[in-house]
């Protein structure tokens, strides 16, 4: 017998069973005749349409649906039978026919039968987020078991195409069918009040919401349409708009059924016949576009109509065909309907954000729209965003901290619960490496600058108990702490002080950092946190992308110095002069030493017997034995290194592998860059530079303790006191860095749902300071880029994206342990040692630039500078290119690049970049005097816009109070007015 061939379906886009019948198409954006929803509007009018009806099976819904058509004299009683067995054929889906029976479907639709039939079935989401439509061709063969089944477990169901689609999802089918029986079209729009699961009507096991039904005798020329067809896919497209999937889901009246219909056509575009052609598939677009005000205006209008709201009260009077007679919010089937607010601030939409008011077009049919939300201006929520956030002063000693605390023991055990997940394991193991690098390379560079007071071991000692007690205790885990610029050359410039005159470095050092401590304690004490919302996009952007290119520049420069070592022979034609020559006192005695014939452990032997034998060692090539291809291989490390990581980040946009799998490599992309190019290193055998990792837990200078004594005999007894000076510039220079990345971690973009801990985080950060000048620790603060890597590294996207459909950023892993299993790796590091000294510098020096680059994606700045150079018709389509003038967004531009170099040339020159943290602050003078050089809506576009001052603001509320007495008044004039009337 016959049965239904599936042979299309959407989720977002439309896919097509290609003619082979064997796979789906491509997903693409559905293209429809206009005529097909004229036919489907009319069916809306002219058809049967139930809401909510209480059947719970295929049966059911088809003997209820040939009843009201028997009722309504549509159909005789033969009829009505023929339709109840045309339903209730069997489904056949794509993944469950056999190659046997898969027939061309260009064949199909040239063959003379009157059973041509078709199936469409969609899905939606409860949440409204998505549709799905699938569509099937009922063909003439034998099959077996062709009757209606509608016990769930005798079906098999497509359970990968299932892991697909969001959760809560309903079905809506569509059946369509050409018959012989029928002498004029018939159709039904059924909604179901319970979802139910109707056997397999669908593909995958979703409970069905939505019937539609469309039966009609063969089709002529004269109806404007080819075939049924259309109108299904008409309705399927339908269905994919969020907004009359909404009124779909809770109208009780056909007319608002039509009018959802209507303004849909309203707002698509229309393309000529003759400049296009019908066949040609539009390929889904990048980024879904920004809902325009006519959308917004849509929107706003059918959710006045359809969701219950206090604010405005209307009165529906329903004629007995459901159309609406009265002046307000047809979509009701009582008589009377008023409607209630119920919290609806996160959903509001905006027309205008100077309306407190919005009126909507078509007026006399949905009324007016009033939200609470809309009589805040945007200060306004900017001031209640910075009231969530902690950055307001509470009045009460460590009020901020307490609210932070408050804010955070909610989440504090589903900061553990949250990380069970592999994407945590890949971002502890790519941010060990991350962390552990410079930890030993700024421990280096702290061993020179303080005469290994404080070096490597110090540095792995303080990461471990630093990153440990943060990532347990702080406000914003995220954050990672680490050792910066500006705080080695405050340890530089302090120790060179005590050497100068003598005075005990550690001593010096316990006292400063009791009173940077000391310091930010009272900063928590009087909530000055709150200084960060000063810190507009403006100096966050301007101090990421430095500290970024820094990273960037390091790299390079580390990987230069490599050349130091292992110099490249440019000139292959000249002599090079490589020998070791070991001279004695008695000139008759000469050994020559090839340092190209054996290892270095060889060279280091002959020229130790050398030396023992009392010879002196004289050549070029004594001291720096020749090694051909280091450098050049080095380079090759790096960039490989580089592109392996990149390359991997983004396989979750390929077409290679499951879901699962690309995932997988792009949460490992670090990781595997480093096993892969160490590997390559390894067995390559070159004497590449590697990581040296301290063998034993002991300080590295033998003369101290752990415990540093802060009463030294060789500092007088003022110092204690006189340390508060230096204290003063080490606690600006903590705080600025320390906040100014909380700010940048914390930005709106990266859609963080557990709240900020400003406050928190200075404080934790001030026990710290005080634990490590206890012990002669370093001083580590938030670190810029390795904090933003972090965040990009717990990114997450949304797993059930529609085919066709990019998938969404959700937000970042909110956890604590990825931060605690990092710095518990880099505290047993010492005990790695014989495996952490096999991985070249050259590869870490990769990872560094890899970190440089991701952390400016996404930069507004980087955006701006990069369309200076750009044609005005190649530019993208940024929104502020929409709403600002290009002059005026080259202008902004230009300033923050001379800002950035400024920036760059003190913290690149030694002598005064102590004072990098300062020239912040001269940033943010900068960014306030551009208040006077740009308006207010232009700042608010390009950048954020600054807190106003006490005056200001209070000045702007008894403005805004007036016209709204003035706007109350008015109200309650034209009340009485009407009354009058």
């Amino acid at each position: 017998g016959p049965a239904w061939r599936e042979i299309a379906r959407w989720v977002k886009y439309e896919e097509n069973v290609e003619a082979n019948g064997s796979r789906w198409s491509k997903p693409y954006v559905s293209t429809v005749n206009v005529a097909a929803f004229q036919e489907l509007r009319d069916s809306f009018r002219n058809g049967v349409v139930i809401f909510d009806t209480q059947s719970q099976s295929l049966n059911q819904l088809v003997d209820e649906f040939c009843r009201i058509l028997r009722t309504k004299n549509l159909v005789t009683l033969e009829e009505s039978k023929q339709i109840a067995n045309l339903l209730s054929l069997q489904k056949l889906h794509l993944f469950q026919t056999k190659r046997s029976l898969m027939r061309s479907l260009a064949d199909m639709r040239q063959q003379s039968s009157n059973n041509f039939l078709k199936l469409l079935s969609g899905s939606n989401s409860k949440h409204f987020s998505s549709s799905l439509c699938s569509l099937c061709l009922l063909i003439i063969d034998t099959f077996h078991n062709a009757g209606s089944k509608d016990a769930k477990d005798d079906y098999k169901f497509n359970d990968a195409f299932m892991r697909k689609l969001p959760d809560n999802v309903v079905s809506n089918n569509i059946l369509i069918a050409e018959v012989d029986f029928l002498q004029s079209p018939i159709s039904g729009f059924i909604r179901l009040h319970n979802a139910t699961v109707l056997g397999n009507m669908t593909e995958v096991s979703i409970p069905t919401k939505f019937i539609y039904i469309y039966l009609g005798p063969k089709m002529n020329a004269t109806t404007g349409l080819n075939n049924y067809e259309q109108i299904g896919r008409a309705l399927g497209t339908l269905m994919s708009d969020t907004i009359f999937r909404q009124v779909a889901f809770k109208t009780q009246n056909i007319s608002a059924l039509v009018q959802a219909l209507d303004d849909f056509l309203n707002e698509s575009p229309t393309l000529p016949p003759n400049l296009w052609d019908p066949s040609t598939r539009i390929e889904p677009p990048e980024k879904t576009p920004a809902i325009s005000n006519k959308n917004r205006g849509r929107q706003m209008l059918h959710d006045s109509a359809l969701l219950h709201r206090e604010s405005c009260q209307f009165t529906v009077n329903s004629s007995t065909d459901g159309s609406v007679n009265g002046g307000g919010g047809g979509g009701c089937v009582n008589n009377e309907h008023s409607f209630t607010s119920q919290s609806y601030y996160n959903k509001a939409f905006f027309l205008d954000s100077g309306d407190k008011v919005i009126s909507f077009r078509n007026q006399d049919t949905f009324g007016c729209y009033i939200d609470d939300k809309i009589n805040m201006d945007s200060d306004d929520e900017e001031e209640m965003e910075r009231k969530q956030m902690g950055l307001v002063r509470s009045g009460r000693w460590f009020g901020g901290l307490i609210n932070d605390v408050k804010r955070k023991i909610p989440h504090y055990k589903s900061d553990f619960i949250d990380a069970l997940s592999m994407q945590s394991v890949a971002s502890i193991v790519f941010l060990y490496f991350a962390c552990l690098t410079p930890i030993i390379t700024f421990g280096g560079l702290l061993g020179d600058a303080t005469g290994n007071n404080i070096a490597t071991m110090e540095s792995l000692v303080c990461g471990c108990l630093c990153g440990i007690v943060y990532g347990l205790c702080s406000g914003q885990p995220l954050t990672i702490l680490g050792s910066t610029g500006p705080v080695l050359v405050f340890e530089t410039i302090v120790y060179d002080f005590c050497r100068t005159y003598e005075y005990d470095y550690l001593a010096l050092r316990f006292w400063i950092g009791i009173w940077t401590a000391t310091i930010l304690m009272i900063f928590v004490a009087f909530d000055l946190s709150y200084f960060v919302c000063y810190i507009t996009r403006f100096t966050e952007e301007n101090f990421a992308s430095l500290i970024s290119v820094i990273f960037m520049y390091k790299a390079i420069e580390k990987l230069l110095k490599i050349n130091r070592d292992y110099p490249i022979h440019l000139h292959p034609n000249d002599p090079t002069d490589h020998e070791c020559l070991c001279l004695f006192n008695n000139a008759n005695i000469t050994m020559e030493l090839d340092s190209n014939i054996s290892t270095i452990d060889g060279d280091n032997g002959v020229r130790s017997q050398c030396l023992r034998l009392g010879g002196t060692l004289y050549g070029a090539g004594c001291h720096n034995a020749y090694k051909p291809d280091v450098f050049l291989f080095s380079i090759i490390l790096l960039t490989f290194t580089y592109i392996i990581s990149i390359k991997l980040k983004s396989f979750t946009s390929t077409r290679f592998f499951t879901t699962n799998i690309r995932q997988m490599f792009s949460d490992f992309s670090v990781p595997i860059a480093i096993v892969v190019m160490t590997a390559i290193d390894n067995l390559t055998g070159l004497p590449t530079p590697k990581l040296q990792v301290p063998n034993d837990f002991k300080p590295t200078l033998p003369t101290r303790t752990w415990l540093v004594s802060p009463f030294a005999q060789a500092n007088p007894t003022w110092v204690p006191f006189a340390a508060f000076i230096p204290a003063t510039l080490a606690t600006i220079l903590i705080f600025m860095d320390q906040q100014i990345t909380a700010v940048i971690v914390n930005r709106k973009e990266n859609k963080l749902k557990k709240g900020c801990g400003y406050h928190l985080d200075l404080f934790i950060l001030s026990i710290l300071i005080y634990i490590c000048s206890i012990f002669g620790l370093p001083w580590f603060v938030a670190a810029t880029v390795l904090s933003i890597t972090h965040v990009n590294s717990l990114k997450m996207v949304s797993q059930t994206a529609a085919p066709g459909d990019r998938p969404k950023f959700l937000g970042v892993r909110e956890q604590r342990v990825t931060q605690i299993g990092i710095f518990v790796l880099c505290g047993l590091s010492i005990f790695f040692t014989p495996v952490l000294q096999r991985i070249p510098m050259a590869v870490l020096y990769g990872v560094f630039f890899y970190m440089g680059v991701t952390s400016l994606e996404g930069s507004q700045f980087m955006d701006r500078i990069a369309i200076m150079f750009m044609p005005q018709k190649y530019q993208p389509d940024y929104m502020f290119l929409r709403r600002v003038k290009m002059y005026r967004v080259h202008m902004f531009t230009i300033i923050q690049v001379i800002c950035f170099i400024f920036l760059w040339v003190i913290k690149s020159s030694k002598p005064i970049s102590i004072t990098f943290p300062l020239m912040l602050v001269v940033i943010l003078g900068i960014r306030k005097l551009l208040d006077y050089v740009f308006t207010q809506e232009e700042l608010k576009i390009l950048d954020d816009k600054m807190p106003e001052s006490k005056r200001k603001k209070k000045e702007r509320t008894k403005e805004r109070l007036s016209v709204m007495i003035l706007k109350k008044q008015q109200q309650q004039n034209g009340r009485t007015d009407k009354k009058a009337i």
